[in-house]
């Protein structure tokens, strides 16, 4: 079986900054989307067409969370997680795949914890729930974009060094 040559350090430092820039975005949409289908499901109705502004709205300010979380799980998180598991001997890509996720998703609730923990307990009472759901879309999507965009190439590299 043809397998494609590892790739070079500087392909996997652009692929590390894309998983980030699309974490970033794609938080952020998709949380708006499932808080407005959430809402619009008890309601027992939902327009698209009168929630676009609302959802666009709320996406934009989302970013405003989202870039800077995502800047900090792709620096501290993701290319320690992704490395150490291209090192492990899995039995597939699901297992490597589920171990990406998880960890991203631990490492979005350990950043989630230490940003309610700096600010006054009134806001993190108030707002904790909301956004615990934000981090943890936002931790599965950067789980399943370093897995896709990095991981996968980084086990070549990997492999081609042992």
């Amino acid at each position: 079986m043809f397998e494609p040559p590892p790739p070079p350090r500087s392909s996997l430092f652009l692929r590390a900054s894309g998983a980030v820039a699309l974490t970033g975005l794609l938080s952020p949409v998709l949380y708006s989307l499932c808080l407005f289908g959430y809402v619009s499901a008890k309601e027992g109705d939902f327009d698209l067409a009168a929630a676009f502004p609302a959802i666009l709205v709320f996406s934009f300010f989302g970013l405003w969370f989202a870039v800077p979380s995502a800047i900090v799980m792709g620096l501290f998180v993701e290319p320690l997680k992704s490395y150490q598991i291209a090192r492990l001997d899995l039995a597939g890509r699901l297992p490597e795949l589920l171990l990406h996720v998880l960890g991203s998703v631990v490492g979005a609730i350990i950043l989630w914890m230490l940003v309610f923990s700096s600010m006054g307990s009134s806001v993190a009472i108030g707002g904790s729930g909301f956004l615990l759901g934000a981090y943890l879309l936002g931790g599965l999507c950067s789980g399943l974009n370093w897995w896709w965009l990095v991981a996968k190439p980084m086990r070549l590299r990997v492999a081609g060094q042992n």
